[in-house]
């Protein structure tokens, strides 16, 4: 559980967190959530059946699927962000999602669609840095954690500019002490991100991470 607690921000603007802390399928729900939240108009409600959600991420479909996605939304309702930015012009505070209905609250009886609002201000941050279908194959295929990362963050430059490893370390999360250990782990997420075909090649030295994308990432969506 994080008390206010300032989120690594690669750029300007501040976003401090209250919360249970997230993690990679948490951005695969949350991912999806804004891509389905850009088809309305902002702040209106989303509507999906689970069933759909869970085939669209590529969840196996299933009970547990669909348990594994309640407890995410739940996450993510019960959240407090506090951000600054140059974008939104102000300070604001919000849950990620402020509203989240999957049961009848008289009857107790399960929605067959489940509803979902998102912060507006937070659909403008994301909104633009929407994954095309192939990028979104892709990060399917990798394994969660510090590979969906870098995909996430990589897919948002068209030209991606090196990057230092202690800033990969930061914008992740992951905390590794030992420093050949973390640049093992950044070079197996590498090696994933071109056995997926989102990078063509990529260069680990002197603690920077220069790499090369494949030229598919242009495709719109259609």
């Amino acid at each position: 559980m994080l008390k206010s607690q300032p989120i690594a921000i690669i750029g300007e603007g501040r976003i401090t967190y209250r919360g249970e802390e997230l993690r990679q399928d948490d951005e695969t729900v949350w991912l999806q959530l804004v891509h389905l939240a850009r088809q309305h108009v902002a702040g209106q409600l989303v509507e999906f059946t689970a069933y759909s959600f869970c085939k669209e991420i590529g969840w196996p479909i299933n009970k547990n699927s669909y348990e594994r996605l309640k407890e995410s939304l739940r996450r993510m309702q019960a959240t407090g962000l506090d951000v600054s930015s140059k974008r939104l012009e102000r300070g604001v505070s919000m849950s990620m999602i402020p509203f989240f209905e999957y049961e009848d609250s008289e009857t107790q009886k399960k929605l067959p669609r489940w509803r979902v609002r998102i912060a507006p201000e937070l659909v403008v941050l994301f909104g633009e840095n929407y994954f095309t279908r192939v990028e979104w194959a892709q990060r399917l295929k990798l394994p969660d954690g510090l590979a969906t990362w870098l995909h996430g963050y990589l897919a948002s430059h068209r030209v991606p500019h090196p990057i230092k490893v202690e800033t990969i370390a930061l914008g992740s999360g992951v905390n590794s002490g030992d420093k050949p250990e973390l640049r093992r782990m950044i070079k197996r997420a590498l090696t994933n991100l071109v056995q997926c075909g989102f990078l063509l090649s990529f260069v680990l030295a002197d603690d920077l991470v220069t790499v090369k994308r494949a030229p598919n990432h242009h495709h719109a969506e259609g």
